[in-house]
């Protein structure tokens, strides 16, 4: 079965064709849309094109801080589009608000599971000194433990060097089990309508 998954950017297409390979599942594109539900409509055309080349069709975007309005926006998106979703997923899990990033830290191996605790103590300092000071984001804390353990920080993170990350980590079986399943989609979802498509949680 041939898939098209739409991701937010290139650190997240990078990071989920790195995890196809790892669980040798084939027959994917991964295309960035530049952002999360509301960037769909202006890949409408791409969307489109998947179709007609026999692609079924899944989002894969962040949950961000609120997982039911952001799955709500995306119903709300694949009804205007009126094309068939057949899957979609929100990372971390599909339940729980997040993003990439929350995966990223959790895949820190235990050696250096150090380096976020220095970086909780450090924000709380920061809090502690002035409240009107930034504490770093969750982008900015994996760019931070990447520098701290000598591993590259931009989109082409090595995720396959087993010092740096490990992808093992219970946290990221949810999308690990949503990817190895695409090939085993219920034939019944292709012939759903946009209200019906399976967007919810699995």
């Amino acid at each position: 079965m041939s898939w098209a998954l739409f991701v937010e950017g290139d650190y997240d297409e990078v990071f989920v064709q790195w995890l196809l390979g790892l669980l040798n599942v084939e027959d994917v594109q991964v295309k960035a849309i530049g952002g999360g539900v509301s960037k769909l409509r202006h890949a409408e055309n791409e969307i489109r094109k998947s179709h007609d080349e026999g692609r079924r069709v899944a989002p894969l975007l962040d949950a961000d801080t609120d997982t039911e309005s952001t799955r709500a926006q995306l119903m709300q998106e694949v009804r205007r589009l009126g094309q068939p979703i057949e899957r979609s997923f929100l990372l971390p899990d599909n339940t729980g608000g997040g993003d990439l990033e929350t995966l990223l830290e959790q895949m820190a191996p235990a050696a250096h599971q150090g380096v976020y605790g220095c970086l909780d103590q450090y924000e709380k300092c920061l809090r502690t000194a002035d409240r009107n000071y930034r504490t770093p984001n969750r982008k900015a804390r994996v760019h931070a433990y990447c520098d701290a353990v000598g591993a590259k920080s931009g989109p082409d993170k090595n995720y396959a060097d087993a010092t740096h990350w490990d992808p093992s980590v219970p946290g990221l079986e949810p999308l690990r089990r949503f990817l190895r399943d695409l090939n085993r989609v219920d034939e019944t979802a292709l012939d759903a309508t946009p209200e019906d498509t399976d967007v919810d949680a699995d």
